[in-house]
């Protein structure tokens, strides 16, 4: 990952701060991985980061299928669009019907193109409580305070755990907004075309 990043310890040691415990336990230990991999996961899926969306070429087999995993490519995590042409080159790129199965991205018979091109969102490895485990530091902030605000829940901390959890969320809104700027003049998601249906995108 050529982004810079945080590890799964920095994490650990910032909620431990945070909730102002001395040593976490065996079991605080176990409840802030599994707060974080859920809030890993929420803001994972929350926008096309391009740190973790990327567009590949790729060939559909026998079946018009591109499969989630194929030798030597990045897993796909979630198909978000597929184009005949290289969105970034010099033409419009025209976009291909498609829908979504158990084995991949199924295009309708004598649709599929060689190469089709795959807009997706990689698949997110979990920590496991793994501690040299690395994740985009553009979420750290958030899964530190998504963190806190669970474990304040936890404790029947109620009001406070909804104060933390709007930190975190504005947090998020925060990075997003960033990345929206720089990304602008270049987006794929201004008109695209999702399971044969045309949706306007921000």
């Amino acid at each position: 990952m050529a982004r810079d990043t945080k590890t799964f310890q920095q994490y650990l040691d910032t909620v431990q701060r945070l909730c102002g415990i001395d040593v976490l336990s065996t079991d605080e230990t176990e409840f802030f991985t599994a707060f974080f991999d859920r809030n890993l996961q929420f803001i994972w899926q929350q926008y096309d980061w391009p740190f973790i969306c990327a567009v590949e070429s790729r060939t559909p087999d026998g079946n018009d299928v591109i499969e989630w995993a194929q030798p030597t490519k990045t897993v796909i995590g979630e198909g978000l669009e597929c184009w005949r042409d290289d969105p970034f080159g010099n033409v419009v790129a025209r976009p291909i019907p498609y829908r979504l199965t158990g084995d991949g991205i199924q295009f309708f018979s004598g649709a599929s193109y060689d190469p089709t091109y795959v807009w997706f969102r990689t698949r997110l490895a979990l920590s496991a409580g793994n501690v040299a485990y690395t994740f985009p530091y553009d979420f750290f902030q958030y899964v530190c305070h998504a963190g806190y605000a669970d474990w304040l829940a936890s404790n029947e901390q109620t009001q406070n755990s909804a104060f933390q959890r709007g930190v975190a969320e504005q947090l998020m809104l925060d990075a997003i907004e960033i990345w929206s700027r720089q990304q602008r003049q270049t987006s794929l998601r201004s008109s695209t075309k999702t399971h044969g249906t045309e949706q306007s995108r921000n």
